[in-house]
């Protein structure tokens, strides 16, 4: 008994962590996109902000599910509510979501390199790189990748503020007028394109909250973690606007870092830039980390296999497969994004959960 307790115990993940897990995996690869700009204006920053509703409504389900299913799985969760048949069945997709956003980060990280700093270098070599960090952190298990996020996070948000910081002198109040210029359908349309990716993403975590203490309640670590990611979005949104405006950070492929290597901000800290990618590339390592060990659990559990890093090797290969066919270039993500993506993922996000709610109502006794 003493072993298994002492391997329970190096397992568990604290609420602090799961806020850390939580905001290192919304702020992942969506900090040096914007396409809330392209989509809002002026009022990027507004909508940010107002996309709290549609991001609060994820946090109801995480903690229910976890709560009706205590230290289970969406895996074992299905078969749970469902019976063994129609649970595998229902999973699957369960299997396939952190495989596609595994490949989808891993592709994202490559663009970006390749686009802004590493112009001459294939996508397949960078991939390797950055896959091979994020299977080894993903063998290790979930609390060193809690760990990792909690001993990270303090830094962006230090490197952001100081950001910020410096940015002020450079601002133009002019560039951040008129506000609610915006229509009501354009809000819309970016609370449904920023509460899809990444928040609908994060109803995969449910996996990872089984490693919480049993008496831990995540609802407060994962609300905190949405409002902190939103305000980073938000004075992200509103620097980039502020020194650029809306028209040109719309044009620009990825605004919030050209705010980052303005020549302004080399007088007082050569090479920004590249600090504070190291910094975003660590955050998309843990996003991709988290996906790896998610699809390897899933599909452990899906397929029978007693540890999961039996087949994290073949997972591995197939996301770094798929992630260089996944789509042409950067704009085919955007795309995909804003159309596409929120039709695919939030009937999953948010029928699924209702569904495995209204099963574990129905199989409590009456009375």
């Amino acid at each position: 008994m003493m072993p298994h307790t002492n391997h329970m115990k190096r397992e568990l993940i604290s609420p602090l962590e799961v806020w850390a897990v939580f905001t290192s995996f919304y702020i992942g690869t969506r900090l040096f996109i914007s396409p809330s700009i392209e989509i809002t204006g002026t009022d990027a920053w507004l909508s940010d902000l107002v996309t709290i509703l549609p991001a609060l409504l994820f946090v109801p389900l995480l903690v229910l599910v976890h709560r009706y299913y205590p230290h289970q799985s969406l895996i074992i969760s299905a078969r749970t509510a469902f019976g063994r048949f129609f649970g595998t069945l229902f999973s699957f997709f369960w299997v396939w979501l952190p495989l596609y956003l595994g490949a989808m980060v891993l592709r994202f990280v490559a663009d970006f390199l390749i686009a802004m700093i590493y112009p001459m270098v294939s996508p397949g070599t960078l991939n390797i790189l950055a896959i091979s960090v994020a299977t080894y952190a993903a063998w290790l298990g979930p609390e060193v990748i809690a760990r990792f996020a909690l001993l990270l996070l303090p830094w962006l948000i230090l490197g952001l503020a100081g950001m910020i910081f410096l940015a002020l002198p450079l601002l133009d109040v002019c560039h951040l007028l008129p506000l609610f210029q915006a229509s009501a359908g354009d809000f819309l349309r970016q609370m449904l394109n920023l509460g899809t990716y990444p928040f609908a993403e994060a109803i995969l975590l449910i996996t990872l909250l089984t490693y919480t203490p049993q008496q831990a309640d995540p609802k407060k670590p994962v609300i905190w973690a949405v409002v902190t990611c939103l305000i980073i979005f938000a004075l992200r949104d509103f620097v980039t606007i502020g020194i650029f405006g809306s028209g040109l950070s719309a044009k620009v492929l990825f605004p919030f870092f050209a705010v980052v290597r303005a020549e302004q901000l080399g007088v007082y800290l050569d090479r920004l830039d590249v600090s504070f990618v190291l910094v975003w590339l660590c955050f998309s390592l843990i996003k991709l980390t988290i996906c790896l060990f998610l699809a390897a659990r899933h599909l452990a559990e899906w397929a029978g296999f007693p540890d999961y890093r039996t087949i994290l090797p073949p997972v591995t290969l197939f996301v770094l497969g798929f992630s260089l066919l996944i789509w042409r270039n950067f704009l085919g993500l955007s795309d995909f994004l804003d159309k596409i993506y929120p039709i695919f993922l939030l009937p999953w996000a948010i029928g699924y959960p209702v569904l495995l709610i209204i099963r574990a109502k129905q199989k409590q006794p009456s009375g």
